[in-house]
Order: C-alpha cells, then sequence, then structure tokens
C-alpha cells in the first residue's frame, strides 16, 4: 500500500476515510465501546467479503459465520439483462465456481480502476454504491461504519439546495456533498499504530450507514429519521481517528454534550492477506 501523506489535511483525512473497503482484507482486532453501546469487550476475525468470528476476551465464541459458496457448474441459472450487464463475468460457469472471496477481489479491483485515487492510493472521489462495501456485521449497522467509515465525509445531496451556496451541503466538488466539516487534523499513535485524529462536526447533510447507530450521533439525524428519544444536549463535535494502513474508524469520542467521552475504540491485532497459527481453525482449514 502507498505511503500516505505524512502531513494529512482535512481532504486527506475524507479520502482515507473513502478508501477502507481496498486498504484491507482480513483483520483481527477487539472493540469497546463507551455511552448506548456500551458492553463487554469483543475480539473479531474479519474477512472480506464473507467471514466472520466474534469472541469474548476470555475466549467464548459469540458469532461465527461464513458464507458456503460452491461450484454453480452444471445447474441451469437464469440471469437478467441488468445483472449481466453489471458482472458478465456471471454467464462463465468457470467464474461462477470460483468462491465468494476470489470473486469480491476481482470486483474490487475493477471498482477500484474506476475510482479516483491519488498517487498515495486514497480515494478521492467513490463511484460505487456506499452500501457495496459492507464487511460482516456483528449486532447493528454501526460495526459495518467503523469498518468503511465512508458516513465520516461524503453525505447525502437530498440535503443540498443548489440554490443556497451556504446552505447545508455547501463546498460540493463534482457532485459529492460533505456530510461533516473536519478541523484540527494531525498524525498520533492509537495502540501502537500510526493513525489520523480530526475533530469533525456534521452537516445537515451527514449520511449514516444506519441513524439510529451512526458513528456520529446528532440531533438532526435523529429528528428526521424520527429516532429523537435522547435524554440531554447532543455533543458539540466528535473526535476521530482512522487507521492510516487501513482506514478502520479505530475511535470516535463525543466532545461536550451530556455523554461527552462515549464513543468507541478499536486496537487493530492483525492486518494481513494470510491468517496465522493463532486464528481459529475454521479460519485456516
Amino acid at each position: 500500500m502507498p505511503l500516505a501523506p505524512t502531513v494529512p489535511d482535512a481532504e486527506d483525512f475524507r479520502a482515507l476515510a473513502r478508501s477502507s473497503p481496498w486498504r484491507w482484507r482480513i483483520v483481527r482486532f477487539t472493540a469497546e465501546w463507551t455511552g448506548p453501546y456500551a458492553g463487554a469487550a469483543v475480539r473479531a476475525w474479519i474477512e472480506r467479503p464473507n467471514r466472520i468470528r466474534v469472541e469474548t476476551l476470555g475466549g467464548r465464541e459469540v458469532l461465527d459465520e461464513r458464507q458456503d459458496v460452491g461450484s454453480s457448474t452444471g445447474f441451469v441459472i437464469a440471469f437478467d439483462a441488468e445483472a449481466l450487464a453489471q458482472e458478465p463475468e456471471l454467464a462463465d460457469p468457470a467464474y461462477r465456481s470460483r468462491t465468494a472471496g476470489d470473486r469480491y477481489r476481482d470486483v474490487q479491483a475493477r471498482r477500484l480502476a474506476e475510482t479516483l485515487v491519488d498517487d498515495a492510493g486514497l480515494v478521492r472521489r467513490r463511484t460505487t454504491n456506499r452500501d457495496d462495501h459492507d464487511a460482516p456485521m456483528y449486532q447493528n449497522y454501526h460495526w459495518v461504519a467503523m469498518l468503511d467509515p465512508i458516513e465520516l465525509t461524503d453525505g447525502s445531496e437530498y440535503w443540498h439546495d443548489p440554490e443556497d451556496p451556504d446552505g447545508p451541503g455547501a463546498g460540493g466538488v463534482d457532485g459529492v456533498v460533505p456530510g461533516t466539516v473536519i478541523d484540527e487534523v494531525r498524525t498520533v499513535d492509537h495502540e501502537g499504530r500510526p493513525a489520523w485524529e480530526a475533530v469533525l462536526r456534521t452537516t445537515a447533510a451527514y449520511d449514516p450507514r444506519c441513524s439510529c447507530c451512526a458513528l456520529l450521533p446528532n440531533e438532526a439525524t435523529d429528528i428526521a429519521d424520527n429516532w429523537r428519544n435522547r435524554e440531554g444536549d447532543y455533543a458539540d463535535a466528535f473526535r476521530v481517528r482512522l487507521d492510516v494502513d487501513t482506514g478502520i474508524c479505530v475511535f470516535t469520542e463525543e466532545v461536550g454534550g451530556e455523554r461527552a467521552g462515549a464513543g468507541h475504540s478499536v486496537r487493530l491485532e492483525s492486518v494481513g492477506r494470510t491468517w496465522g497459527p493463532e486464528d481459529p481453525p475454521w479460519r485456516t482449514g
């Protein structure tokens, strides 16, 4: 993976938040939450696109899922024109017989070729559906969002009024509307790994993966989606960290408000392309 800028700015932070799906395939980490999602810390193993194992820190299995994908050779499968247009390889039995992981990597490579990437390997603009890159989920979409934190940067064009240059979503480029204001970007150490930290504030265009479990809970989003059941004031801002190597959102913390300090923290233990001997047997079997 190319080196990221050593002195990042707000646009670099946005680009890293868009880049996570292309910067990792296999991770092992521990995660814990404070505030509304507080609970026991867990350890997780994830392999894009279809494998996940979650354990307590004591080693008790909480979730263990993988998609069993076998060969479709010998079966008659009908695909509509739209599906074939999006993925013409489906017409090839040899392609269909490959594993989900193999096909996922092929699709990701094609999507990356269609995505605007800078010399440091950071995604400056996505051309794909933002939900296309979801990693396996545990409990809620907060988990999915921290593994692909696109909501920390790009907002919804639905909220942007092009006739109001200073209104919600102002400052968009090439049709991309900012969902956050990003300040105070700096490099930090997070659990022994380089990370970029910034202070974020949501705009009216903020578009979380799921509004009931957003990375940045805020009043405007809750009211818009009828989730306003929070007592006390919302945060004034959010302190956020992205792991430089993977783009995973490894830390959030509410600044100000009734729940000051609430958020999550992830400790990345392993990032690679193959599982080690200490990982669950089903991962290597």
